[in-house]
């Protein structure tokens, strides 16, 4: 398996994971959306909902592939998800 694809691979389950963890743990209410964009190697989590009359689009996570490195570009996660990379 190449870097990107291997890459792309852990990447996707470590999102999965944040985004069960998040339902399962009633946290927050909001709807956990993962969007994977593997033809330009952008991948979030996303929470998405509303509080009360307020409307919640919030990126929790967004990783991205480029020149074959992984590039944390938003990290809300507790621990910070670099080291489960």
């Amino acid at each position: 398996m190449d870097n990107l694809k291997k890459y792309e691979s852990i990447i996707k389950n470590v999102i999965r994971k944040y985004a069960v963890y998040y339902k399962e743990s009633n946290l927050e209410e909001y709807e956990k959306q993962l969007v994977f964009d593997s033809e330009n190697h952008h991948y979030f989590l996303m929470d998405v909902g509303w509080n009360d009359m307020k409307r919640i689009h919030f990126c929790l996570l967004h990783i991205d592939i480029k020149n074959d490195k992984i590039w944390i570009q938003k990290d809300f996660t507790e621990n910070g998800v670099a080291t489960d990379l």
